[in-house]
C-alpha cells in the first residue's frame, strides 16, 4: 500500500456560493469514514468541529471573494487538506494529503472520495496520486513529484501529468480531444467530464506499474501542447497550446 495519497482538484466554479459549497460539503461527508473532523479559515488556529451547515453559512457570510480553508480528519483515515475557494471565476483548488491508509479497501475509498469531489466541484482538472518512496536506480524518478503542483503553476504553465486517476473537465477535453483521451482509456463521467485511470483498479496497483503506464500515456499526450514542462525547477515552460 502507498505511503501517501494525494487528491488534488482545480475548478472554475464560484466556490464561495451556497450551491457549490453545499455540494463540496456533501462530497466530503458522504462516506462517514472520510468526513472531516475539523476546519478553519485561519492557518494555525485550533480547528472547529466540521458541521456542514455551519461550514457553508460561515463561508457565504465572509465579505472577500477568496478564502483559504484548512480541513482535516483526525480519526482514521487521517488527512490534512487546504482549499482555495473563490468567487471571481479564477481557479479554485483543493488538496487532500493522506498518510498510509492501510487496507486496500481504504485506498479504494480515497479514489471514490476523489470521484465525488470531482463531480461536485465540476473539476477542470484533478488527480488521485498514490506515492511510494523512490529507490536507487528507479526508472521513473519523476513519478513521485508528478502529483505536486501549485494552483498558480497550473494556471501559468498547464497540468504536470496524468496520475493514477485523472479527471478532465470540458476545457481540457476540448484542448486534448475527446477521441484521444478515449483512445487512452478515459471514460465519460455523468457530470460532463472524462476520467482516466492509468490501470484497471489503480488503488490495488504498485509504484512501478503506475509509473511505467504514466510514462506511456504522457508520451502519447506530449504533442497536445497542454501539459507544462516542469523538469527544471524553477524554470518551468508553458505547454505550447496552454492559455
Amino acid at each position: 500500500m502507498p505511503d501517501q495519497i494525494l487528491v488534488a482538484l482545480i475548478t472554475r466554479e464560484p466556490m464561495r456560493k451556497a450551491a457549490p459549497l453545499k455540494r463540496l460539503a456533501d462530497a466530503l461527508t458522504a462516506a462517514p469514514q472520510f468526513a472531516p473532523t475539523g476546519w478553519s479559515t485561519t492557518d494555525g488556529l485550533p480547528l472547529t468541529s466540521f458541521e456542514p451547515k455551519a461550514f457553508v453559512s460561515h463561508l457565504i457570510a465572509l465579505k472577500s471573494d477568496e478564502s483559504t480553508v484548512q480541513i482535516a480528519r483526525r480519526a482514521a483515515v487521517k488527512y490534512d487538506g487546504f482549499c482555495d475557494l473563490r468567487n471571481d471565476g479564477a481557479s479554485a483548488s483543493m488538496r487532500l494529503t493522506f498518510g498510509a491508509v492501510g487496507a486496500e479497501d481504504a485506498v479504494r475509498g480515497v479514489f471514490e472520495l476523489g470521484d465525488r469531489l470531482a463531480e461536485n466541484t465540476r473539476a477542470e482538472f484533478g488527480i488521485v496520486h498514490p506515492v511510494w518512496p523512490s529507490k536507487p536506480g528507479d526508472r521513473f524518478p519523476s513519478y513521485g513529484g508528478s502529483g505536486k503542483f501549485a494552483t498558480h503553476e497550473y494556471v501559468e504553465y498547464g497540468p504536470v501529468a496524468v496520475c493514477a486517476r485523472t479527471w478532465f473537465g470540458a476545457r481540457l477535453i476540448k484542448l486534448i480531444g475527446q477521441a484521444r483521451l478515449a483512445n487512452l482509456g478515459a471514460q465519460k463521467t455523468d457530470w460532463g467530464g472524462m476520467r482516466l485511470d492509468l490501470v484497471e483498479s489503480p488503488w490495488a496497483s504498485d509504484r512501478q506499474t503506475l509509473a511505467a503506464r504514466q510514462a506511456v500515456v504522457m508520451a502519447a499526450l506530449k504533442d497536445t501542447g497542454v501539459f507544462g514542462d516542469y523538469s527544471t525547477y524553477p524554470f518551468y515552460t508553458r505547454g505550447a497550446r496552454w492559455r
